[in-house]
């Protein structure tokens, strides 16, 4: 990353990152959920300066939950079980357990409940993924390409059930894609990286509109 400024706006509840393969955008992620410890630079967090040794534990306590590209739940444990590991942070053991099953059933997972994740297709794994960061109750919530994959209708069903879920608790979400049906459908802000430095940001459709960033990232992909 080579010196990016980027700021919540506190009207934007879903603030998209784009960029080709290589810009930065998944590293940017890791830094703010503590992962990757930046070399130079702030971040501040919810009026709170943070340091570089802060860990993902902590930042999750505060209320920064992800989702990678690559789905990572607990192969060995059912998935409902899955969602309510990922709870306790939050609350007891009986409160995580019917927060989870609610959660299930808003995310077409109830049938899947005492399935291990490798029993799911990719867009149950994808469905697990964002449940498990739900259940910590986020304030910010950080979406690692989670629409990759996803055929048009898994697409418009995802983004529907993220915007009832912003509505719903007043969440912030930062998202990293590639799905530009998805971008365009959810994204008020835009970022663009570009080899670690940003290119543009402003409205999604202002930015995607930028004769740099068709010439940088969309030349190259469907839009």
């Amino acid at each position: 990353m080579k010196g990016v400024n980027f700021a919540l706006d506190p009207d934007v509840d879903i603030t998209g990152i784009i960029g080709p393969n290589g810009a930065g955008k998944s590293t940017f992620l890791s830094v703010i959920a503590g992962e990757i410890k930046p070399n130079t630079g702030t971040l501040t967090i919810m009026g709170r300066k943070l340091d570089r040794q802060q860990s993902p534990e902590l930042l999750n306590r505060m209320g920064i939950a992800r989702t990678f590209q690559i789905p990572r739940p607990f192969t060995g444990m059912s998935v409902e079980d899955n969602i309510v590991v990922s709870g306790l942070v939050r609350g007891s053991l009986k409160e995580s357990r019917e927060r989870a099953r609610g959660l299930m059933d808003k995310l077409n997972l109830a049938n899947y409940a005492r399935m291990t994740p490798g029993q799911l297709n990719l867009a149950g794994r994808k469905r697990l993924e964002l449940a498990r960061a739900l259940m910590t109750q986020p304030k910010l919530l950080l979406l690692d390409e989670l629409f990759e994959g996803l055929n048009e209708v898994e697409v418009d069903w995802m983004v529907e059930i993220l915007k009832a879920q912003v509505r719903e608790t007043g969440f912030k979400v930062i998202i990293v894609e590639h799905v530009m049906s998805a971008v365009r459908k959810l994204a008020q802000k835009l970022y663009v990286l570009d080899h670690g430095e940003c290119i543009a940001e402003g409205g999604t459709e202002e930015v995607l509109s930028s004769q740099r960033v068709i010439e940088a990232y969309l030349g190259k992909q469907p839009v």
